[in-house]
C-alpha cells in the first residue's frame, strides 16, 4: 500500500498524459479493469504484489496478464512502471484517486441517497435535479433502500 499523496502523484501524472492526447476517459477505463481484475483475483496480485516471489517471476506474470488483456500502450507503460518503482500494490488506491481527479475535470459529483422504502425514478430525478441545481455539474446518484 502507498500512502495517498504518492497515488495522487502517480494520478495525476497519468491524467496529465490523457488531457494532452484527448484519451484520459480510456485510460481511466483501462486503469480500473485492471485494477478491479487485482481487487476480483487476489491470488493473481498476491502473484504480482507480494516480494516472497522472485521479482523476475512476477514480472512474467504481470507481462502475461498485460499482454492478454491488450491495454493501451501508455496504461501498460503506466503498469510497468508502478512495477518497476514497486508501488504496484498502490493500484487500487491510485486507480480510485484517478477516477475522481476524471470527476473533478469533468464536473460530475457523485452522491449516495439512502432510504426506508424504495424511491420511483421520478423522485430519483427530482433529487438528481435538485443536486445537480446546487453543485452546477453532473451528479451521478447511488440509491440504496
Amino acid at each position: 500500500m502507498i500512502n495517498l499523496s504518492l497515488a495522487r502523484r502517480y494520478a495525476k501524472a497519468l491524467l496529465s498524459i490523457g488531457k494532452e492526447d484527448g484519451k484520459y476517459k480510456d485510460y481511466g477505463v483501462e486503469l480500473s479493469s485492471f485494477a478491479y481484475l487485482l481487487e476480483r483475483e487476489s491470488e493473481l496480485q498476491n502473484a504480482i504484489v507480494n516480494p516472497m516471489y522472485p521479482r523476475d517471476d512476477r514480472k512474467k506474470v504481470l507481462d502475461k496478464i498485460l499482454e492478454m488483456i491488450q491495454l493501451n500502450p501508455i496504461v501498460k507503460n503506466f503498469i510497468n512502471l508502478l512495477f518497476d518503482k514497486q508501488r504496484i500494490d498502490g493500484v487500487l488506491q491510485i486507480n480510485e484517486v484517478y477516477q475522481i481527479l476524471v470527476d473533478q475535470l469533468e464536473n460530475i459529483s457523485r452522491a449516495k441517497v439512502t432510504t426506508a422504502t424504495p424511491l420511483d425514478e421520478e423522485m430519483i430525478g427530482r433529487i438528481r435535479q435538485a443536486l445537480e441545481q446546487i453543485t452546477k455539474g453532473t451528479v451521478v446518484l447511488d440509491v440504496a433502500d
